[in-house]
């Protein structure tokens, strides 16, 4: 949290209890670890000043369309992340 602003800290002070209380709930704490991995990668942002200005910055227009990439991974179910096999 060194890297937070105050208020950011608060936030994530915040989300944590209420993602730990949900996680529990259901027995899964899974959610925790991506939490507190997005937070991570938002203090990364915040301790790299060029970065932090680079994408805060406001963008003027649309950029046009992202072109298909030439290869398809293959998605973990349910993560988003692709799936890792042995090649």
């Amino acid at each position: 949290m060194r890297f937070l602003p105050a208020a950011a800290a608060d936030e994530l002070a915040a989300e944590f209890v209420r993602t730990a209380h949900a996680t529990a709930a259901v027995n899964n704490m899974a959610p925790i670890s991506q939490l507190l991995t997005e937070w991570r990668h938002t203090a990364e942002v915040h301790a790299d000043s060029q970065l932090h200005t680079i994408l805060t910055q406001v963008h003027e227009g649309d950029h046009g369309s992202v072109p298909v990439p030439d290869t398809v991974w293959p998605v973990h179910a349910g993560t988003g992340h692709p799936t890792v096999t042995d090649r």
